[in-house]
């Protein structure tokens, strides 16, 4: 879970959450389906990992066997965080 003071910078609390997840990625055309790992989530989004890059304000469509969690979103934020990894933050919809 996130520290109370960096709950206190954000409009919605995170809970940590270790999940699997598939996501297409509608840049370019590219409708493939990606693998990804769900770190936290909160009412407005999640954050996830994933061997595939994403951009910011990039669409991707989320599947994952959450039955309550929103099923598209758009990538708000990315980092590369090791040479096969990349980190993103995704406000959904």
């Amino acid at each position: 879970m996130a520290t109370v003071e960096e709950n206190k910078k954000r409009r919605h609390e995170r809970f940590v959450l270790s999940r699997a997840m598939k996501y297409v990625s509608r840049l370019e055309g590219n409708d493939r389906l990606q693998q990804g790992y769900i770190i936290n989530i909160s009412e407005a989004g999640l954050c996830f990992v994933s061997k595939t890059a994403v951009s910011e304000g990039q669409e991707i469509g989320i599947r994952t066997e959450l039955p309550f969690f929103h099923q598209k979103g758009v990538v708000v934020w990315s980092s590369k965080i090791d040479d096969s990894l990349y980190k993103a933050g995704l406000l959904c919809r």
